[in-house]
């Protein structure tokens, strides 16, 4: 069913790429310590925010989810062909704004339920806290595009999606910015926390 579909709207290929490839990626927003170790303690000597700290994280998660996306175009392109330029656009908005929101709730659940990755035994050792947020979070950003997707496709303005997740990207970035400076305080206040789980 899910290909036949496909086949009547193959530009929805792409978004259906890019989803799927989110909910592997956007998980490792919620842990970004994960493989700092005993180098956490060199976060606390550094002369820099630890907010910077984050973002610097962040824009390196952003960096690999700039190039899945490009690789999930072009097997897209090759496979059904280029995707519409409002499909594209939209998906990029609505990428946008998952990013920044896992981003926003990943620092936090990085800083509150810090867990260091086990390389002996291959696998992460995430907090069951965190899954959970981290599993709703994915619910909430992937239920909010099939809705407004919904709409969209439906009212036959495929620019609304675009235009509902860029403005919800504006608001994404501006609290972004917000919270950098709370985590550089927050921060602090996690230094013993960090230390226990991380270095070991």
């Amino acid at each position: 069913p899910g290909n036949a579909f496909l086949k009547r709207m193959p530009d929805l290929a792409f978004p259906f790429g890019i989803a799927y490839m989110f909910l592997i990626i956007g998980q490792f927003a919620h842990n970004v310590f994960a493989f700092d170790g005993r180098g956490v303690q060199m976060f606390y000597l550094s002369p820099v925010r630890f907010g910077d700290i984050l973002l610097g994280k962040n824009l390196m998660l952003a960096m690999a989810l700039v190039l899945e996306t490009a690789g999930v175009w072009i097997l897209v392109s090759a496979l059904k062909g280029p995707p519409g330029a409002i499909y594209v656009l939209a998906t990029l908005c609505w990428l946008l704004f998952a990013m920044l929101v896992h981003f926003i709730v990943g620092n936090w659940l990085s800083l509150r339920f810090p867990r260091r990755f086990d390389f002996g035994q291959f696998r992460r050792r995430a907090s069951g806290v965190t899954v959970l947020i981290g599993l709703g979070l994915q619910i909430v950003v992937l239920g909010l595009a099939a809705l407004v997707g919904f709409i969209s496709i439906w009212s036959g303005r495929l620019w609304i999606f675009a235009v509902v997740f860029l403005a919800l990207s504006g608001l994404a970035f501006w609290l972004y910015l917000l919270t950098l400076d709370y985590y550089s305080r927050f921060a602090i206040t996690r230094r013993e926390t960090l230390t226990q789980q991380l270095v070991r």
